[in-house]
């Protein structure tokens, strides 16, 4: 029981905060407050001898009964390793569970249950199952999705450009060496291609990370992940890019393909012990000095990267420093820009800025989002807004099939779906997630890809008849149907069916009355002492007035 506690409270493993708070705590720690406080002051007057600061700090970590936070987090720390008390969750301490792929759905499945994915609850301790999801994320990405997207012939460009090497050996010491930077993907002779596409994520998602619940779920590590648009991209045998050369020669050497950057909106908070990017729930999962810390704080003079603080300022540096760069990419490549969720949103933004440099000779072929996008009203340049008419699409989240159309550029009056953006909007075939309408309208973006490029300059979007119209929920009954609606526009007789003090005195009718108002009511008509009438109750009514 509580009230046989040692006085000094330790602990000797991990315990939540929120179990240290019963009644026996909680009366222990009122009652030595003022001695906790005074000690407090001795220890941040500045002006005390040293020795005697630390005394106190030392008596202050052996009171009775911890149970704020900051105090819980400086005794872990305080206490040191050797005690155990409060460290962080380390993934050695776990042996199960372990996960292979499956090698004919692809799928990440338990060792132990073949029949189970992953599983992000293997305790009740939250910190648990972020720690365990974190390794997990970073096992998938370095072992499954970065080595076969290299496989594919993509190599990793770190950005901003020189700051280091993206391809360095991926040991620790040379990780915690390393500028911050963040990682792209960029395919193989991509100064050569004449047409790009470049990929920009979600912020929630690492580098080739489409949607995790996927990857480690049903789906697969291929279909939830860039591995599959970047193979279906790079492999594919459409001759769309417009070579008078000899074609032949064109499908040996495989420039019948076009180039691919994949971006990373997602990492960009940088992490000096483990010398690479985060994204900011992974962020919340890396380990900290103990399992009390309020978790990790962005401070922009630690995690920030140079150039890439934000989704949108990595945006423009894709622009500025790979599409804008001779020396990477053809200066007369036409570029294909596919955003997903708000990183569209990011890559509309940056075109709306800066539509006179990259809207200009026709340098960015076409636009496709997914999820989100800018609405209209909020794009500035008319040239850019003209190009959203006729060479971009969104792909929202709707029950409709894929490639349902839902509005035109003009909006669709008939649905409470969101549809003024300017633009075309069709449906991806997921109802809810935006990180799946990417996965589930993948066919139709490469289609949509193919055919503006095999079109050329000259491609508009093609008039649709737009169908699409929720369906009509039966109306509220009106005043006339014996429902409701405004007051104001009732019927004359509903109002004369409403009674009034009046009427009510006349019938016999009780009366409920509080206090208050019974004695203004008296003071009104100017009878302080009248008593109370059999029709009348008052509330709260003192024994004079019986």
């Amino acid at each position: 029981m509580s009230m046989f506690r040692a006085k000094k409270l330790d602990l000797g493993c991990f315990v939540n905060v929120k179990v240290i708070r019963d009644h026996t705590k909680r009366k222990v720690y009122e009652k030595f407050e003022a001695e906790r406080q005074a000690l407090r002051y001795i220890i941040r007057n500045t002006t005390l001898p040293p020795r005697v600061r630390a005394e106190a700090q030392l008596q202050l970590t052996q009171m009775h009964c911890y149970t704020n936070p900051t105090q819980i987090r400086n005794r872990c720390i305080l206490g040191g390793k050797g005690r155990g008390i409060f460290s962080d969750f380390k993934m050695s301490r776990l042996t199960r569970p372990s996960y292979f792929v499956e090698p004919k759905s692809d799928e990440i499945r338990l060792i132990d249950e073949p029949s189970f994915y992953f599983n992000y609850f293997i305790s009740k301790n939250a910190r648990h199952n972020d720690r365990q999801r974190f390794a997990f994320n970073t096992a998938v990405q370095a072992q499954l999705i970065h080595p076969r997207l290299e496989a594919l012939g993509l190599a990793k460009l770190a950005l901003p450009l020189g700051a280091t090497d993206a391809a360095a050996p991926d040991d620790d010491d040379n990780k915690k060496k390393q500028p911050p930077h963040v990682p792209i993907f960029v395919s193989p002779g991509l100064k050569d291609k004449k047409r790009v596409v470049v990929i920009f994520g979600e912020s929630e998602q690492e580098l080739g990370v489409i949607a995790h619940r996927v990857i480690g779920g049903q789906g697969g590590v291929d279909k939830g992940s860039m591995v599959g648009i970047a193979r279906a991209l790079l492999q594919n045998n459409d001759h769309s890019d417009h070579n008078t050369q000899d074609q032949n020669q064109d499908q040996d050497d495989g420039s019948s393909a076009p180039g691919l950057i994949l971006a990373n909106t997602g990492e960009l908070w940088w992490w000096p012990e483990g010398g690479r990017g985060l994204t900011p729930r992974g962020s919340q999962g890396a380990p900290m000095r103990s399992a009390v810390h309020w978790g990790r704080f962005r401070d922009a003079r630690v995690n920030a990267i140079p150039g890439n603080e934000s989704a949108g300022a990595h945006v423009a540096c894709v622009f500025g420093q790979v599409l804008g760069s001779a020396e990477l990419v053809a200066q007369d490549a036409v570029v294909q820009v596919v955003g997903v969720g708000d990183g569209a949103a990011a890559v509309e933004r940056f075109l709306d800025r800066d539509w006179a440099r990259w809207g200009g000779g026709g340098r960015v072929g076409c636009l496709a989002m997914f999820g989100s996008a800018v609405e209209d009203a909020s794009v500035r340049d008319v040239g850019f807004r003209k190009f959203l008419r006729e060479k971009a699409r969104l792909y929202i989240t709707c029950q409709e099939p894929v490639g349902t159309p839902i509005s035109g550029p003009d909006g669709n009056d008939k649905t409470v779906l969101p549809t003024d953006y300017g633009t075309h909007v069709f449906s991806s075939g997921e109802k809810y997630y935006t990180e799946l309408t990417l996965i589930k309208a993948k066919d139709a973006l490469l289609a949509w890809l193919a055919e503006v490029d095999r079109v050329g300059a000259g491609y508009a979007n093609p008039e649709v008849e737009v169908t699409y119209a929720d369906e009509l929920v039966d109306e509220a009954p009106t005043w006339d149907d014996g429902g409701g609606g405004v007051w104001e526009d009732r019927p004359a007789e509903v109002g004369a069916q409403m009674r009034t003090r009046q009427e009510d005195e006349e019938e016999g009718a009780l009366e409920i009355i509080s206090r208050e108002e019974w004695e203004d009511r008296k003071r009104k008509e100017g009878k302080l002492d009248a008593a109370v009438p059999d029709n009348v109750f008052v509330v709260d009514k003192r024994k004079e007035d019986g």
